[in-house]
């Protein structure tokens, strides 16, 4: 399968630019939702003081009939089921308020199909061409990591043999995981005696993560010159099939734009390396790829391969776009959004949907909850759960901070730093820390203390010297019962994940649409917005990891025809 201009629009859209104004403006009812903070809950409550209360606090008497309390049992856990339900399922009861019901449809029906089960031309090809992966490849891979690199593993040699290509290069390529199968179970063949085997380059930033590829690839093509050493003496064919001997090779560095690709397979030959090694290798052209591809590096991706000649090809499947860059101000030129991962389309910096909701600045919150993966929740129901009650937590502990500052206990230098709201930052603790209210404060308030004592150690005050065990539990016991209102609300902002994740995802294929896409909508609108100065592109957007066991499974692909 070739992977040619794919794109799955909701139902009731055949042009991306009318989905993507449609979308921001569907988003845009319900920023109200995403931008209240669970951590501010209890001190300044959803129902009451959100932009549509009365909205917010029909959903709270809706899903809890009325209740304004439900303690820790069965009614507790009947309304975290239900709300898993809604999560993952867009389940909802029928007691519940119609505005409720409308808003859980609007988010599942205007988010981008997910499933590649329902594209059968995508899912025949990677359920039934896609080779399973060698057990002599698979080493320290999660069985996450094996489904997400035997798909996207197929994907690459498709396109690449699709287009007579044998190099690949791998931006974030971590450990190589997929370097290595597209190396040594691929190949395409050219004559009936005569294959062309896959140069792979995996480039990485971290000197870690390029240090750790290079000794499992060492170590993996030790044990495949060994079996090949064994065959040749003895004769004996091993009942395993053999490995192709394609080549995996690291670079520990950054790709800068415009830069030539073959400079960079120089590089990781090694400066030492025979002439003639980099004339065979050199290549006519190149696939560039990205799995999970964090943050800024896809939207680089996307750019390297507009500017790059020696580029012909992309595969990359985007993650963590909290960490996604947006220009600070509201000078939104081209000049200003060149570096930036959002928005890259100049339909979206020119779109303002409404007065509250600007697509062309999403903002922290929002592109935070984009990484929310509401398909997991009813798989992983203990943990969904757990994250509730972490939820719940925190919000209890911002009760806590203001009775600190009364204690006269408590030195004035901290006093003033915790009296500054943007000071009281608890970041990630160790999953022991959650055990109980008492321990997770203890452990948030030594790092909140630390962090105000600012290096000095003898300024460093311990929180057990300031408030006792016996404080904390009865703040703790004292909204407890109120557990559920926190899942309420974290589970609502969630359901938006998904339409915002679209948003990101519809601004990449827009971008690439106006340098030269055809994609498959014949539309004056995209049309007219395509560059005909640039290239001509196939571009495609399709899931093709299962949405439960790889919820970040979106794959952009584009080819220079």
């Amino acid at each position: 399968m070739s992977f040619s201009n794919i794109l799955e629009l909701p139902e009731g859209f055949a042009c991306p630019q009318e989905y993507a104004c449609r979308l921001a403006e569907w988003i845009s009812d319900y920023t109200w939702v995403y931008n209240h903070h669970a951590v501010d809950f209890f001190t300044n409550p959803f129902w009451t003081n959100s932009a549509r209360a009365e909205i917010a606090e029909s959903w709270r008497a809706g899903i809890l009939r009325g209740r304004r309390e439900v303690p820790p049992g069965p009614e507790e856990d009947e309304v975290h089921d239900s709300l898993l339900r809604l999560a993952t399922y867009s389940e909802v009861k029928d007691h519940w308020p119609d505005s409720l019901k409308a808003f859980v449809k609007g988010a599942f029906d205007m988010a981008l199909p997910r499933d590649y089960r329902d594209i059968p031309d995508v899912y025949q090809a990677l359920s039934t061409k896609a080779k399973p992966l060698d057990n002599r490849l698979v080493s320290g891979m999660s069985p996450k990591k094996r489904h997400e690199v035997q798909s996207l593993a197929y994907l690459i040699h498709s396109i690449a043999e699709s287009m007579d290509i044998n190099h690949i290069l791998d931006m974030g390529a971590g450990q190589g995981y997929c370097d290595v199968v597209v190396a040594h179970q691929y190949f395409q063949a050219r004559t009936e005696n005569r294959k062309e085997t896959y140069t792979v380059i995996g480039v990485d930033s971290s000197e870690i993560q390029t240090c750790g590829a290079k000794d499992r690839t060492a170590e993996i093509e030790a044990r495949i010159s060994k079996l090949k050493a064994k065959q040749k003496k003895t004769g004996i064919i091993e009942d395993e099939p053999s490995l192709i001997e394609g080549r995996v090779l690291h670079v520990n560095r950054r790709i800068e734009p415009h830069e030539i690709l073959n400079d960079v397979l120089t590089e990781a030959i090694g400066e030492k390396a025979d002439a003639n090694d980099c004339d065979r290798l050199k290549p006519s052209g190149w696939v560039l790829c990205g799995l999970h591809a964090c943050g800024d590096l896809s939207p680089t991706l996307i750019r390297h391969f507009l500017a790059m000649p020696d580029a012909k090809a992309l595969v990359v499947v985007g993650c963590c776009y909290n960490a996604i860059t947006e220009p600070p101000d509201d000078n939104l030129s081209v000049e200003s959004c060149s570096g930036y991962g959002y928005p890259m389309s100049a339909f979206l910096k020119n779109l303002d949907s409404s007065t509250t909701f600007r697509p062309s600045k999403l903002g922290y919150t929002a592109r935070m909850l984009a990484c929310q993966a509401t398909s997991r929740w009813i798989k992983d129901a203990d943990m969904s759960v757990d994250n509730f009650h972490k939820h719940f937590y925190r919000a209890v502990l911002q009760v806590v901070v203001p009775r600190t500052i009364e204690s006269p206990k408590l030195p004035e230098y901290i006093r003033g730093f915790l009296r500054v709201p943007a000071n009281i930052i608890v970041g990630r603790l160790p999953r022991g820390a959650f055990s109980t209210f008492i321990t997770y404060s203890r452990a948030a308030l030594d790092r909140i203390f630390t962090a105000a004592a600012n290096g000095r150690s003898d300024q460093v005050v311990q929180s057990s010297e300031i408030v006792s065990d016996e404080e904390l539990q009865s703040v703790h016991d004292e909204y407890r019962a109120r557990l559920v209102e926190i899942s309420i609300l974290w589970t609502i902002r969630a359901k938006l994940a998904s339409t915002i994740e679209s948003l990101i995802l519809m601004d990449r294929y827009i971008y690439l649409l106006e340098s030269g896409g055809t994609g498959n909508c014949k539309c004056e609108r995209c049309k007219t917005s395509a560059s005909s100065s640039l290239p001509p592109l196939d571009i495609s957007l399709c899931p093709i990891f299962d949405p439960v066991d790889s919820p970040r499974n979106m794959a952009i692909i584009a080819k220079k025809l």
